[in-house]
């Protein structure tokens, strides 16, 4: 007996089907399913589900984020009052039964500002003012071997012959060529140096180094004048001097097994975390094939290394029958896994990455524990709530927002991915392949989440790496496809095997494998390198479609359900604002020394003789990278230097616009018509009064260190005083008609300035520094 036609198990299923999809989309388009009532509906629901932290973390960086941003410092009384009447409102509230949504969000925004401020009240110190030459005594906290024979040493000072007790530095960083390998941490020296005031930034909002410094606890930095000499040695028992030590005791024995090659420099910075035995091409090279992931010990690396040593353990104790069956193995192997872990991050520097890997890896261990899933946007919250309770500068760190932006996206999107797997399993039930045809399914759906997680990866961080380098990795995705399953599957297994048998004397083998995987792992980098070429520079991008981008990862995370779809709304936005941004078309550095800008046929010049930090960082900002700084150096064509000077004429970037003729000056056309003409903004850059004194009557800027006469009738004056007042500053310029007749010639002229500094300086920024000594004022 046959079934009748539309009652066959396949039909129904079909129509089962089609009817949900109907009703889905029939409800999808009414007005009420997007109402406010039913987003604070599914919001309710995913707080009981646990996203709590993660909406916990958000709010708390957001008040960070508005302490490091505005223009003065709060004042911590004000801040911690409001902070009590939130959570008195939030008692109050909840003992009504009611929701306390709104106070403890301000509760938790008001938090990240007071963590803000305490961390800049224990960091806020003496600090020097002006450059001096002095001798030193310290105790030597860190020590950092860089390439080309420098070191670099942390010195806690406890003398320097100069300064008052009550006005010297704590802690500074000192660079020396001199020999240092009878030196440790923990041991007291004292040597000639110079030590300078903490840089401000490069250019406005650019990389500020003096920031950084501030809040890891350095107070000045410098250079030493001749050798290094040890007064006295560090204490025996020292756990930071015996952490070092055992760091670069593992960097020598590496070392010793691969021979002083790129690839023990790479597995020295993958392994201990050093990067100063990598060189800088190799660096590089990673950079712009976009694996630099690899040089932060982050979550891959965690994540092996908890992996190895768990299943390791929990395989081998169940080798033994009466073990397994009268103890917990799953514990045992989890205990295990941590412990070592635990090691790994001291190992390693705990850098941020780190930090925040192994707080996911404890998570998800201890979950396992207690029969919990661990990796899921919870753990990230708690993760990036201990990370920025503990140091909160990290927010602004380029390190920290990538890594949490590329956990957070890849955790919404594969969150989405099985969600959307379990609905189609109750829709259309399991699938009956072949075991062949699963196996097969597997491997091609583990190679397409290995692309999926590079792109999803790259799309996070991308926008970010652009912000803050000027840089990206257009070919990215192939470099990580054909690197990273031999650094997921030989490199780093290898690598943790050895580190863990250094203890025996039996790394050798294991480590001369990962030699030959990072041989690979190097070779893709260097290849990929030469076919990015110079397109992966990029030059300024907008800050404002950062924070959009940055705002939609955090939307896909957060939002429930359906309103997902909302994460488009700032995805457009971040186009617009990338698409509307225009960059600056002069920088001029914190000294006035150093000057970037552009010629009239738009490509940018800087005014330095050699490839030194700043004239570098100018040029990456304007697209350029190291590799063609001879091109744009500024030749006696862009600029009319003497003994007296120097004088340029300046122009937008990207050319003049299409609308205006570039003809010789006065020359007729073929027509009889005139030509037009533009002329420049002239920039002078006096080095005596005499020529300050002409260039005020002439010149439309004037860039000098010297101190400008209050009569000076230049547009902008960038003398001694305004550097010192606001540090390096960043010109917009534009194209007009010199006069009401369209025909007529046309001029550059000064739209906009922008300066790395207030007037009123935060407590991080460099102090204002006494430009007025050793100056004579032009009169």
């Amino acid at each position: 007996m046959s079934l009748a036609v539309g009652n066959d198990p396949e039909t129904i299923k079909c129509n089962r089907v089609k009817r949900h999809n109907y009703k889905y989309l029939k409800h999808f388009f009414k007005l009420e399913y997007w109402g406010l009532h039913a987003l604070i509906q599914e919001m309710d629901r995913d707080l009981q589900r646990g996203i709590g932290p993660l909406w916990g973390a958000v709010l708390f960086a957001a008040g960070l984020w508005f302490y490091y941003s505005v223009a003065f410092e709060p004042h911590i009384s004000a801040s911690a009052s409001i902070f009590v009447l939130a959570c008195v409102a939030a008692v109050r509230q909840s003992r009504r039964g009611a929701r306390a949504w709104v106070p403890a969000c301000i509760m938790l925004i008001m938090s990240g500002v007071l963590s803000g401020q305490v961390q800049t009240r224990l960091h806020d110190g003496p600090r020097l003012s002006r450059a001096l030459t002095s001798d030193f005594e310290g105790r030597v906290v860190d020590i950092e071997e860089r390439e080309n024979g420098v070191t670099r040493l942390w010195v806690s000072f406890s003398k320097i012959d100069k300064l008052e007790p009550s006005s010297m530095p704590s802690l500074g960083r000192v660079t020396t060529r001199a020999h240092t390998g009878h030196l440790k941490v923990g041991d007291t020296v004292t040597a000639l140096a110079r030590l300078m005031p903490l840089p401000g930034a490069v250019y406005p909002g650019g990389y500020d180094f003096g920031r950084s410094a501030f809040f890891s606890g350095i107070d000045t930095v410098g250079f030493t004048m001749g050798d290094i000499k040890r007064v006295a040695r560090g204490p025996p028992v020292l756990a930071a001097g015996w952490l070092e030590t055992l760091r670069h005791g593992a960097a020598s024995r590496i070392q010793y097994h691969m021979g002083d090659t790129p690839e023990a420099a790479l597995a020295i910075a993958l392994l201990v975390g050093e990067r100063g035995y990598l060189e800088e091409e190799d660096q590089e090279a990673l950079r712009m094939a976009g694996l630099a992931h690899l040089l932060a010990i982050s979550g891959l690396h965690m994540s092996l290394v908890a992996a190895l040593v768990f299943f390791s353990m929990r395989h081998g104790l169940a080798l033994f029958r009466e073990f397994a069956l009268t103890h917990s193995v799953h514990r045992l192997a989890s205990f295990s896994a941590l412990t070592v872990s635990t090691g790994y991050l001291m190992l390693s520097g705990a850098s941020v990455a780190t930090q925040r890997a192994y707080i996911m890896v404890v998570i998800v261990l201890l979950a396992g524990v207690m029969g919990r899933w661990g990796l899921s946007l919870r753990s990230l919250g708690l993760a990036a709530f201990a990370v920025l309770l503990v140091a909160p500068h990290n927010l602004i760190a380029p390190g920290f927002q990538m890594s949490f932006a590329a956990v957070a996206a890849l955790l919404a999107v594969y969150a989405l991915w099985r969600d959307f797997k379990a609905r189609r399993t109750v829709l259309h039930g399991p699938s009956a392949e072949k075991r062949f045809g699963r196996i097969l399914k597997g491997a091609l759906a583990w190679f397409v989440a290995c692309g999926a997680t590079s792109l999803i990866a790259e799309a996070a961080i991308g926008p970010i790496a652009a912000y803050h380098f000027q840089k990206v990795a257009p070919y990215g995705l192939v470099a990580n496809l054909a690197a990273m399953p031999v650094f997921s599957f030989a490199a780093m297994p290898f690598g943790l095997i050895g580190l863990l048998a250094m203890p025996m004397g039996a790394e050798g083998p294991f480590l001369q494998l990962m030699s030959l995987a990072l041989s690979w792992v190097l070779w893709v980098a260097h290849e990929v390198e030469r076919l990015t070429g110079s397109i992966g520079f990029i030059g300024m991008v907008s800050g404002w479609g950062t924070f959009l981008m940055v705002g939609s990862i955090l939307a896909l995370a957060l939002l429930p359900g359906r309103f997902k779809v909302l994460t488009f709304i700032p995805i457009i936005a971040a186009g617009v604002a990338f698409t509307l941004y225009r960059p600056p078309d002069i920088l001029v550095s914190d000294n006035g020394r150093t000057i970037a800008f552009h010629t009239r046929e738009g490509e940018p010049r800087v005014t330095a003789r050699r490839a030194s930090f700043v004239p570098s960082v100018f040029l990456k900002a304007f697209g350029v990278g190291d590799a063609e700084f001879k091109a744009h150096r500024a030749s006696d064509d862009d600029q009319s230097c003497d003994d007296q000077g120097c004088v340029m004429s300046l122009f937008p970037a990207g050319g003049l616009p299409s609308s205006v003729s570039q003809g010789k000056p006065s020359a007729p056309s073929s027509d009889n018509k005139r030509v037009s003409r533009v002329h420049g903004l002239r920039l002078a850059m006096p080095r005596t009064t005499d020529s300050l004194l002409k260039d005020c009557r002439f010149a439309e800027i004037i860039v000098t260190t010297l101190q400008a006469p209050e009569t000076c009738s230049a547009k902008l004056v960038i003398d001694a005083q305004r550097l010192a007042r606001f540090g390096s500053h960043a010109l917009w310029l534009g194209v007009e008609a010199a006069e009401a007749d369209r025909n007529s010639d046309f001029k550059v002229r000064l739209e906009r300035i922008q300066t790395s500094y207030r007037p009123v300086r935060r407590p991080w920024e460099p102090e204002v520094a006494d430009w007025a000594r050793g100056l004579v004022t032009a009169e």
